[in-house]
């Protein structure tokens, strides 16, 4: 497990990680529905089972790339070679390499190891954490920061992909609905940790995840089958009143953490939500052990 963030990503928990992992009851397997960056399931000890997933196939692409023992040395190379520079950053923003077979995927091989080193790229040199996901940013500069320089930072990459690398060996990497990915792991052992976008009534910009916001209906429809599901759930989100209407009865646990983006940085309070069969969980693993 490692705690030093792979990439800067909207939304991503490098902070709160431990945080959220300690509110985790004991589990056989583990999924993660809305991964993003991974921040969480790399920052925790491994599971017997463990289940990534996004639908965003940028980032599905990446975390493959790096598994990938053909394909990660040329990203590391790439990685060794790129400057910290705008010129780079601007070219990183262009659009992605695609094949023609109507689907829009990321072709295999070189393409993808150029596609994960521009969304790296991307992530690391832009403002904020809109980078990565083609958010609207700029180039970050900041010549007046205290501490390590972002060069440094940048430097520093190739040594995080590698730490990740063994991370996400024996880890499944799915890019589908996170729906389906709930269902299909549906069980009284499974621990799922949810973090979807943030619900639009709790953020200036509305479209801060651009094709993959979620409205609504869609966060009702989550929560619908979370409540009909057997799995032990941990939801991750800024306090609103859906949330707290639908899972009326469930632990809350709150936390405040700092962000950035375009319009500067604050302070907002991050919620989880805990699942009444977690705490069950923890109650019969007690009194088995103190039997």
């Amino acid at each position: 497990m490692s705690n030093k963030p792979l990439m800067r990503y909207h939304g991503a928990k490098w902070r709160l990680a431990p945080w959220i992992i300690s509110h985790f009851p004991q589990h056989h397997c583990y999924v993660e529905p809305f991964g993003g960056s991974a921040a969480v399931l790399i920052s925790k000890e491994p599971s017997v089972r463990e289940v990534y997933n996004d639908k965003n196939d940028e980032i599905v692409n990446l975390f493959n790339v790096i598994r990938c023992n053909n394909m990660r040395p040329d990203l590391l190379r790439l990685l060794h070679m790129t400057p910290y520079s705008r010129t780079e950053f601007e070219w990183a923003k262009e659009p992605s390499c695609r094949n023609r077979d109507g689907r829009g995927k990321i072709e295999s091989g070189y393409p993808a190891v150029m596609e994960a080193h521009k969304l790296l790229v991307r992530a690391q040199m832009g403002f904020g954490s809109a980078g990565a996901t083609r958010g609207n940013t700029g180039f970050r500069l900041d010549t007046a920061r205290s501490g390590i320089s972002l060069q440094s930072l940048w430097s520093d990459l190739p040594a995080r992909v590698l730490e990740v690398t063994e991370r996400l060996r024996q880890v499944v990497i799915e890019n589908t609905d996170a729906y389906n990915v709930i269902k299909q792991h549906d069980r009284s052992d499974t621990l799922f940790y949810l973090d979807p976008p943030y619900t639009t009534d709790t953020r200036t910009n509305t479209d801060s995840y651009g094709k993959f916001e979620m409205r609504e209906f869609e966060h009702n429809r989550l929560l619908d089958l979370t409540l009909k599901s057997k799995g032990m759930f941990v939801i991750s989100g800024y306090d609103n009143e859906l949330y707290n209407d639908k899972l009326a009865g469930w632990t809350k646990s709150s936390r405040q953490t700092a962000i950035s983006s375009h319009n500067g940085s604050g302070k907002r309070t991050e919620v989880l939500w805990i699942s009444p069969n977690c705490e069950q969980q923890q109650i019969d693993l007690f009194e088995e052990i103190s039997a």
